[in-house]
């Protein structure tokens, strides 16, 4: 379950990356 948090909070991250670098 930690592990799934963890992917989600990545997921997240990378989608604010992207949204910043547009």
């Amino acid at each position: 379950l930690y592990g799934a948090m963890r992917a989600i909070e990545i997921a997240y991250q990378n989608t604010q990356l992207v949204v910043g670098m547009d």
